[in-house]
C-alpha cells in the first residue's frame, strides 16, 4: 500500500523477520530499502514485490539470492538493521504488495516457503561439492601440473552437471518465477569468469576460503 508519504510496506505472508519497502527517491522512482529484524544477518533470500506499472497490469519483480553462492558475497548478506539495496522499480511504477518467500539466516534460522527455501539449500551444497571437486585441480594449476586448457574442460564438465541436476529438480517442482538452475553452476561459472579476467592467480586460495565460509555455514551442509 502506498502511503502518502511515498512509503510502500506489506507484511509476508512467508517471511516474518525481514521486510521489503520501496521508499520514494529524490528522482521520484521507488528504491528498495530492506529492514531486518532478526539478530543475525540473513545470508540468503528471496525478496518479491508486485508493483502496477500505469499500463492497469500488474507485475512482479524479485531480487536476492545466496550470499554463499558468490567467490565475494554479491552484495547479497543483510545485517540486522535497515539497508539501501539499490534496486528500483521501473519509472512510473508504485509496489502494490512487498515481501519475502524465503530467508536464510547465518545463525541457521529459515523461514519462508519451504520449496524457496531448498533451493537455497541446494545451490549452497551444490557450491559445497564442486569446490571440492575443483580445490584439487586449482592446486595443480598454481603449480603448472595443470594447464588452462584442462582445466576449462573440468569446468565445462561441471558447469553441463550442475544445468543439467538443476533441469531435473525443476521439472519436480513447479514454483513460478523460480528454478533450481538460478542456484545450480555457481562455482564453476565464477571460476570460469575468473580464469577470463586474471588467468588464475590467487584462485587456489580464494576458493579455499570460499568452501571453508561454505563449511562453517548454518544450517550445517548435509
Amino acid at each position: 500500500m502506498l502511503s502518502i508519504c511515498g512509503l510502500i510496506q506489506a507484511a509476508s505472508t512467508n517471511v516474518k523477520d525481514m521486510v521489503l519497502e520501496y521508499k520514494r527517491s529524490p528522482n521520484g522512482s521507488f528504491t528498495a530499502t530492506i529492514r531486518n529484524h532478526h539478530a543475525a544477518a540473513a545470508t540468503a533470500y528471496v525478496a518479491e514485490a508486485y508493483f502496477d506499472s500505469g499500463a492497469g497490469r500488474e507485475q512482479r519483480t524479485a531480487f536476492g539470492g545466496d550470499a554463499l553462492g558468490h567467490l565475494d558475497g554479491g552484495g547479497i548478506e543483510v545485517q540486522p538493521g535497515d539497508h539501501n539495496m539499490g534496486y528500483s522499480l521501473p519509472p512510473g511504477a508504485a509496489a502494490t504488495s512487498t515481501g519475502f518467500s524465503a530467508a536464510i539466516y547465518a545463525d541457521g534460522y529459515t523461514e519462508g516457503n519451504e520449496d524457496v527455501v531448498s533451493m537455497l539449500l541446494s545451490g549452497r551444497e551444490r557450491s559445497y561439492e564442486d569446490l571440492k571437486e575443483l580445490i584439487p585441480a586449482l592446486d595443480k594449476l598454481a603449480h603448472n601440473q595443470m594447464g588452462q586448457e584442462e582445466l576449462m574442460k573440468i569446468l565445462d564438465r561441471m558447469m553441463a552437471r550442475d544445468r543439467e541436476d538443476g533441469k531435473e529438480l525443476d521439472e519436480m517442482v513447479a514454483r513460478s518465477g523460480l528454478r533450481y538452475q538460478f542456484f545450480m553452476g555457481a562455482v564453476p561459472s565464477q571460476a570460469i569468469e575468473r580464469l577470463q579476467t586474471s588467468a588464475g592467480a590467487g584462485m587456489a586460495a580464494d576458493f579455499r576460503a570460499w568452501l571453508k565460509k561454505l563449511e562453517t555455514s548454518k544450517p550445517s551442509l548435509k
